[in-house]
């Protein structure tokens, strides 16, 4: 389990893994079976020695994160991914470039 948000009572659940090729967390409410949330993140090598990491997103009916209203999450949430995203794969390039040089 991953906590959606630090201190969040719902946390992602790993709902696939393949080791060094992709992970899938999903956000399952108490209410669903389905998961509401998926995350997808996925590496894909190009040649040798040059992998590119697809990470990809996907949200359904009922979109509540910290319980805001469905019609307002759906607005907010794609730009909140977009900056989120960002980060993390700027994160991930930082730290992989710096392997590298090292």
């Amino acid at each position: 389990m991953f906590p959606a948000v630090p201190g969040a009572t719902d946390c992602f659940f790993v709902l696939h893994y393949e080791p060094e090729r992709s992970l899938v967390l999903g956000w399952l409410p108490e209410s669903k079976a389905a998961p509401v949330t998926t995350w997808s993140l996925v590496l894909e090598e190009r040649e040798p020695g040059c992998t590119r990491l697809i990470e990809r997103g996907r949200v359904c009916s009922p979109y509540r994160p910290l319980g805001l209203p469905e019609w307002f999450a759906r607005r907010l949430g794609p730009l909140a991914h977009a900056v989120m995203v960002r980060k993390h794969l700027l994160g991930i390039a930082r730290r992989a470039e710096a392997d590298v040089a090292a």
